[in-house]
Order: structure tokens, then C-alpha cells, then sequence
């Protein structure tokens, strides 16, 4: 990733954060210790870690690091059955976490459950992006138009996220206008 798409994609996880930490605000606002203001914190610290991500380039980091001591070590040849263990451990722990989180918030998170799962979906593809395999990695690659797959899957996964967040906020402001009214 270029830099200024980095950088680019780091300002727009923090502009997601800042409507998911609005809506938290806003629903604290009218219920304290509110289970829904619990989930949309949750998804703000999840969108500030990905936009922390993104701006240091942690995931490249991570993986350029790990190639480097694959060599040294000389394991490097024999890294794929590792690196597919990696991605079922990774699918594994966030189909859990989100299983998880839908179980402890089962009241509350219908209302919020596309903006859940987009984010779930983006953030393990963000980590397996990550663990890089080599199929992976050719595949996301491949050039679509302009932009490379897996830029493409990120965008819409972003998109999705950000689009679920603004419902929300329109949503929430015709429900207050609602209660005003009354």
C-alpha cells in the first residue's frame, strides 16, 4: 500500500470512529450504562485500532518481520502450513469473538448487526491480509480496473461499515425528533 492510501485509510477509519463514538455519546445521552452505547464503544475502539493500523502500517510491519526471521531461522520454505494454521486460528477467534459479542449483547444488537458483522468481516480480513500467504497475497494482487482486489475488498468493506454507521446516526436523529415531539 502506497503511502498516501495509508494514510488516506487511517483518516477514514478515524472519521468511521467519530460517528461510531457520536453515536455511543448520543445513546449514553439518553440511557446511562446503556447496553447499545456499550456495543457502539466497542466499535470505536475497533475502528481507532484499525485506523492505528493503517497509519503505522503495522500489518506490513508485522509480516515483513516475520518473513525476516522465517529466513534467518530457515524455516521460510515451510511457512505455508504455519501461515494456514495462522488464518483458521484468526477465523476461528473472531468468529468466536463475534458469536460472543452477539450473545452478551442479544438484546441490543439487532439494531447494529450490519455494522457488526462488516466490521468483524473487516477486521479478520485485515489480519489475515496480515499473515500474508502467498495464495492470499497473489489473489488480493490481481488487478481490478484502477485498483488491486484487495484494495477493492477493503474499500467495500470500509464502505459498508461507514454506511451502517450513517444509517444509525439518521436513524437515531429521526427517533430523537420523534421523542421531542412528543
Amino acid at each position: 500500500m502506497n503511502l498516501s492510501l495509508q494514510i488516506l485509510s487511517g483518516i477514514a477509519y478515524f472519521f468511521a470512529a467519530a460517528v461510531a463514538a457520536y453515536l455511543y455519546h448520543r445513546e449514553e445521552e439518553f440511557s446511562k450504562r446503556s447496553q447499545l452505547g456499550k456495543v457502539y464503544l466497542t466499535i470505536t475502539l475497533v475502528l481507532c485500532v484499525l485506523a492505528f493500523m493503517h497509519l503505522m502500517n503495522l500489518g506490513g510491519d508485522v509480516a515483513d518481520n516475520v518473513r525476516m526471521v522465517a529466513k534467518q531461522g530457515g524455516w521460510y520454505g515451510d511457512r505455508r502450513p504455519m501461515q494456514a494454521k495462522l488464518v483458521l486460528f484468526v477465523t476461528g477467534i473472531s468468529t468466536i469473538g463475534l458469536v460472543g459479542l452477539l450473545v452478551k449483547f442479544k438484546k441490543v444488537i439487532k439494531p447494529v448487526l450490519p455494522i457488526v458483522l462488516a466490521l468483524s468481516t473487516c477486521l479478520t480480513f485485515t489480519l489475515i491480509k496480515t499473515i500474508s500467504l502467498h495464495q492470499i497475497d497473489g489473489l488480493l494482487a490481481l488487478h481490478v480496473g484502477p485498483a488491486r482486489l484487495g484494495a477493492w475488498i477493503h474499500f467495500v468493506l470500509y464502505v459498508s461499515v461507514v454506511l451502517s454507521l450513517l444509517t444509525k446516526l439518521k436513524a437515531g436523529h429521526t427517533k430523537q425528533a420523534f421523542r421531542l415531539a412528543r
